[in-house]
């Protein structure tokens, strides 16, 4: 989606205030707005094309690892479906 939370990023970001530095530049160049903050930070893309091209420019897999349906079970906890 268009939508994304800060706390995502945070936990694959090399660091905190790398992270912040490069949200600022974002918002300066008007890619993303900050949507809310609270429940928590949240952002989204000033417009769906810019969405599609930063979805488009994740590698095969990791784009392929957000779109895989998880099954979560005591034993083995989340894991791909399918």
């Amino acid at each position: 989606g268009r939508t994304f939370q800060y706390r995502v990023l945070l936990k694959i970001a090399e660091s905190a205030a790398g992270l912040e530095a490069d949200l600022g530049q974002l918002e300066r160049d008007e890619l993303i707005l900050e949507l809310r903050r609270e429940p928590e930070l949240e952002y989204i893309f000033k417009h769906a094309l810019t969405q599609e091209v930063a979805y488009e420019s994740l590698l095969p897999a990791r784009r392929q690892a957000r779109r895989a349906p998880r099954i979560v079970t005591p034993s083995t906890g989340p894991r791909p479906r399918g």
